[in-house]
């Protein structure tokens, strides 16, 4: 029996290698473009230009990040007109000790329990930055952190597949996809904003000074499920290590 089945396969490839039963075509795998590629990168850097001097950018090969004291800068989509909130929702979870609570960031929108239509704005800005950043401060004891986004496209059943919930580790994403592009960037910290139009201030962050110059991490997301149109500027933030 096994020699006949055997046989069996062997015809098969042998008519198929003279075309007498087409194979199935190989669909090529997308080719899904970089920040850089579709200029987010370029953006997100003009837009932090009047506090930080950045120059050499390198990918970052991991997906988690130290714990510890950051300055934070971030902004929804840019290329959109702001609503009167944050859109997103953006945390952090620890990735080695505990079971990866959630904790929270900065506030998005949020839906009516009873009408999913219906939404309230997000609490916090649209965007923070250019010239005063967030303070985050995570204790040193919980290692390694990695930071999450959730998209609350309207839950009316219109269109499930929207919405999601993503981490900067993509073995964490429903789909499997990466949702995050991070970057490593040497940076100067500038003393004084300066905005065309408005007063010289002085750049801060609310709960701790960054340090005048090192390495900080740029992280731009991609918050559609299964992909969407690959952008990386749904949502892009700034991590300034603090002294």
């Amino acid at each position: 029996m096994k020699r006949i089945l055997g046989l069996v396969i062997l015809s098969f490839l042998a008519f198929a290698s003279f075309g007498q039963i087409p194979l199935p075509p190989i669909t090529p795998l997308p080719v899904i473009p970089t920040p850089e590629k579709t200029g987010a990168l370029q953006k997100f850097i003009a837009l932090l230009e009047p506090c930080l001097e950045i120059t050499v950018v390198i990918p970052y090969e991991g997906c988690t990040f130290p714990a510890g004291k950051y300055c934070l800068f971030y902004t929804n989509d840019p290329t959109v007109p702001p609503e009167p909130g944050s859109y997103y929702t953006f945390g952090w979870y620890p990735e080695e000790v505990g079971c990866g609570a959630l904790y929270v960031i900065v506030r998005g929108r949020s839906y009516n329990r009873c009408d999913p239509a219906k939404f309230t704005p997000g609490p916090d800005p649209w965007a923070v930055l250019p010239c005063e950043g967030w303070g985050l401060v995570i204790p040193e004891a919980l290692k390694r952190i990695g930071f999450w986004l959730d998209n609350p496209y309207p839950p009316t059943g219109a269109h499930p597949d929207t919405g999601g919930h993503y981490f900067t580790c993509k073995t964490r994403n429903w789909d499997g996809l990466a949702h995050a592009y991070i970057y490593e960037a040497a940076y100067k910290w500038k003393e004084t904003c300066e905005l065309p139009g408005t007063a010289a201030r002085k750049c801060k962050c609310d709960c701790c000074m960054p340090a005048p110059k090192g390495m900080i991490y740029l992280i731009f997301w991609e918050a559609s499920c299964k992909g969407g149109d690959w952008d990386w500027n749904d949502f892009m933030v700034a991590l300034i290590p603090c002294r």
